[in-house]
């Protein structure tokens, strides 16, 4: 491409002060949006009472069914059908016993595999500590922390209003945007 689309703009604009305008506005580069790190917990196996799993700073223990009681405590249920879905529910604080975790949220299990994505979007997560003690050894999560599955993406600064561009697109930030943000969007086709 020979001409960039501030060079194309500034042929197609006379007016000094808006050329500055342009050149404000408009700067070349590819900008991210923010993407969140998740890991996965893989558990086909009921968990044992005393098993514990650490996500971040919040320790989970597994009681006998029936007995949790209090925050950071999870039946082990029924079966193991019933103690997945105690697992979501603990972690994302709907069981009516945990609080929901601060750091991140827990999808429902597809077959044995739980997704956990980090609440806050951006390569932080991939810090997020995941690690367990279950006595099957089959009850695990994918790494010792978050990102494995996804690893955790910075978004790229911009503020409400600014343009980047490429040799192909042209891309409008719609909002202010930090480094966990996603407010980029892609205009229009290559030219």
């Amino acid at each position: 491409m020979a001409d960039s689309y501030l060079e194309i703009l500034q042929q197609k604009v006379k007016n000094p002060n808006l050329s500055k305008y342009f050149q404000y506005m408009f700067s070349s580069g590819t900008p991210v949006n923010a993407v969140a790190s998740q890991g996965t917990l893989t558990m086909d196996t009921q968990p044992t009472a005393g098993d514990t799993m650490t996500i971040g700073s919040k320790v989970y223990t597994f009681t006998a069914d029936g007995t949790a009681a209090a925050d950071g405590e999870i039946d082990v249920g029924a079966d193991l059908a019933d103690c997945k879905t105690l697992v979501v529910a603990a972690i994302n604080g709907t069981d009516g016993i945990n609080t929901a975790h601060t750091q991140v949220t827990a999808a429902a299990f597809v077959g044995n595999d739980m997704v956990i994505t980090a609440s806050t979007k951006g390569v932080a997560g991939d810090l997020i500590a995941t690690t367990e003690t279950f006595t099957a050894g089959t009850n695990v999560f994918d790494d010792a922390t978050l990102g494995t599955t996804t690893a955790g993406v910075d978004g790229t600064v911009g503020t409400a209003g600014q343009m980047k561009y490429d040799t192909s697109y042209l891309y409008l930030c719609g909002a202010d945007n930090a480094i966990s943000g996603a407010n980029w969007v892609r205009m229009g086709a290559s030219y």
